[in-house]
This record gives C-alpha cells, sequence and structure tokens, in this order.
C-alpha cells in the first residue's frame, strides 16, 4: 500500500510538472493541430480560380489614415479562400487598427506550382490583392516561402536555383508593392525549414541581392522560431553567413501556447534588442532592426477564452514599453499574429483559433486590446 502510495505521488507531481512546463500542453497542441491537417480534406482553392473576383468589387480608398509604421500583423487570405471581398474586408480591419504594416504570404507553390512555370492567374491574384493593400496606405511585409513538391523533390543545388526563379519572379513582377521581403518561414524549424544551414545562407544572400538591386528601397527580414531549441546559435550562423544581407531581424514567440518552460523569453528579445542598439561597424549586429515577427495567444479552449487573450497582449504592451524605455529611439517593431481565424469553429487545434477577430471578421476582446498596443508603439 506505502509503495503504491509512493508510486501513484510520484506519478502526480511528475504529471503536475509537466503540465506546469507546458510540455503536456505543446505535445497535444502538436498532435491535434497534425491529425487535423491530415484528415482535413483539401478544398483545392486557391488564388487563381479568384482572379476574376477583383474586377466584381469595389476597391476602398483607405489611405489618408494615419498608421503606425511600428505595428504588424500577419494576414491569410487562404483563410477566406482567397475572396477578394473578404480579402478587402480584412484589410479595412487593419486601417480600422492603425496598423501600419500587413505581413502575407506569396506563397511558392501557389506561384510557381512546377517549380518552373508560373501561374499566371494566381500572379495576378497577388498582384491584384497586393496593390489594394497598398491603396489602404498599408506596407507589404511578402513571405516568400512554402515550395512545391517539384523542388522538394530536388537536391541543395536544384532548390536554390528554384528559389532563385521563385524570388526573381516576385520582385519583378510584385516588388511595386512590396515595402519588405520575408525570406523563407522559420527556417530552423523543421516544419517549415527547406533548406539545410549552408544553403539557408547562400539563399538570404541570393534573395537579398535580388531584393536590394531593384528599383526599391524594400527591407530584407528573416524571422526565427524562439521555441526551438538552439535557436539563438542558429540566428547567428545565418547572420554571420549572410553578411549585411538581413535588415530586419525577425523573432517569433509564443509564451503560453508553444513555448515550453513555466518562463516567457522575453528577457531574450530584450538582449538582443540591446544589443543592436549597443552595436559597432563590423559587429554581427550592426545596422539592423529588430522585429517581435510573429507573438500570439490561442483561444482554442474555454480556459484559453477571448479574456486571456486580451491580457496576454496587455503583456506584450508592457513589453514593449519597457524596451522602448530602454532604448534611444523606438526601432523595434511588433507584429501581431494574427489578423482572423483560420476556422473558428475547429476543434482544439491552436493553429486554428490565434485570430484576434474570429473567422467571419467579428472582433475579439483582443481586438480593442491590440488597437491601444498599436497607439503606444
Amino acid at each position: 500500500m506505502i509503495r503504491w502510495l509512493l508510486e501513484a505521488s510520484l506519478g502526480v507531481a511528475v504529471g503536475a510538472l509537466l503540465w506546469q512546463s507546458r510540455v503536456l500542453q505543446v505535445a497535444i497542441f502538436l498532435s491535434v493541430a497534425g491529425l487535423r491537417r491530415w484528415f482535413r480534406s483539401s478544398k483545392g482553392y486557391g488564388p487563381a480560380r479568384r482572379t476574376t473576383g477583383w474586377s466584381a468589387v469595389e476597391r476602398p480608398s483607405l489611405s489618408n489614415v494615419a498608421l503606425n509604421p511600428n505595428a504588424m500583423i500577419t494576414y491569410h487570405p487562404e483563410y477566406h479562400d482567397f475572396d477578394p471581398g473578404l480579402a478587402i474586408s480584412s484589410l479595412s480591419a487593419c486601417v480600422q487598427l492603425r496598423i501600419g504594416w500587413l505581413r502575407t504570404d506569396v506563397r511558392w507553390n501557389e506561384l510557381i506550382p512546377d517549380g518552373i512555370h508560373p501561374d499566371l492567374q494566381a500572379l495576378a491574384w497577388y498582384r491584384n490583392f497586393l496593390e489594394v493593400v497598398a491603396g489602404c496606405g498599408l506596407r507589404s511585409m511578402v513571405v516568400l516561402s512554402s515550395p512545391p513538391a517539384a523542388v522538394l523533390s530536388q537536391k541543395g543545388p536544384g532548390r536554390l536555383e528554384a528559389w532563385g526563379r521563385f524570388v526573381r519572379l516576385v520582385v519583378s513582377e510584385l516588388g511595386t508593392f512590396c515595402s519588405g521581403y520575408q525570406l523563407m518561414n522559420e527556417p530552423n524549424e523543421r516544419i517549415y525549414g527547406f533548406l539545410s544551414l549552408e544553403d539557408c545562407g547562400r539563399a538570404i544572400v541570393e534573395g537579398a541581392s535580388i531584393a536590394h538591386n531593384a528599383e526599391s528601397a524594400a527591407s530584407v527580414a528573416i524571422n526565427i522560431s524562439m521555441d526551438v531549441w538552439g535557436w539563438r546559435q542558429f540566428l547567428c550562423d545565418i547572420l554571420r553567413s549572410s553578411g549585411s544581407a538581413v535588415d530586419l531581424i525577425g523573432l517569433d514567440h509564443y509564451p503560453g501556447t508553444w513555448t515550453i518552460g513555466r518562463n516567457d523569453r522575453w528577457s531574450e528579445v530584450a538582449d538582443i534588442a540591446d544589443a543592436i542598439t549597443s552595436a559597432t561597424p563590423g559587429s554581427l549586429w550592426f545596422g539592423r532592426r529588430l522585429a517581435i515577427m510573429e507573438t500570439g495567444y490561442s483561444t482554442n479552449l474555454f480556459v484559453r477564452d477571448e479574456r486571456e487573450q486580451s491580457r496576454y497582449f496587455k503583456g506584450v504592451q508592457e513589453f514593449i514599453s519597457r524596451l522602448n524605455s530602454r532604448q534611444p529611439r523606438k526601432h523595434t517593431l511588433c507584429g501581431i499574429y494574427e489578423l482572423c481565424d483560420e476556422s473558428s469553429q475547429a476543434w482544439l487545434d491552436p493553429e486554428a483559433h490565434f485570430g484576434i477577430m474570429t473567422s467571419d471578421l467579428k472582433p475579439k476582446a483582443a481586438f480593442a486590446t491590440v488597437a491601444q498596443l498599436v497607439e503606444e508603439l
């Protein structure tokens, strides 16, 4: 009996430790997210089939609204099946928040499905969308990632060659409307990374060269997931291998949802901000700008509700205020993840519930909190 009680107590203690450290939470969330994507049937929607819809919508004129250049928000048009009308409504919500940057994808697998030949209808959809983004007064940070299967089937050199074709196409055909290019998405994450560390540095150098040689002043950004072991070493290795190619260092941080451990890592973000502020010519951090590229809180459980999400963004606001107080100028770009849910009806999957609006664009409690955050950036 005593032995059973000891074993039971030990089991409870271990379980409590795992829960407090978020190990169990993250494991459950990862499993549910993976299963949902495995079983979810593809609707086959893409930007190409929605291109003609742009001729039927009225384009807003919102460029006279003062927007905050230190604030960014992510919006995924595929959540609305690339519907132009819903995309415009989403952009209007961004302007209502006074957010200055829209972060959005130009997906490789949609634009060049076979890795060689552009889909002209998809290209036209992205051109229309980014033109409307600019017409709203928003700056666009386009994320260049999501390689097609034909590229993933190739070895390293073939992937790099295809990457160059992709970036050149985007810059030449869409660059007029692009204020920034994020080259790849979380390359230190197994799910999204598709190049070795060495090739990743080469891809950034090539992508930055294409972007910087165009007749524009677009910024080149990377983003690194802070929820992956060894993220800081990976970031330093990328910066060393890519030289001065990177203008904007983006960090993705999700305490409360994806971060394992009882403590968050905001202090590590502050350390990098200080390193950039105090950097001297020739140092690793010199000439860069910091972005909290993605941060958010998923409302995927009844105990993780809208009030908790709103409280989370109040914490982000407090951190940014502390960060700005120790810097000579406000040079940190704060990126909110994200504008709307992928599917507010999805069960448990955290990836479907990060929006500060529901999937049908109804504001959650955090919408007002983010508006306050933007005012103080």
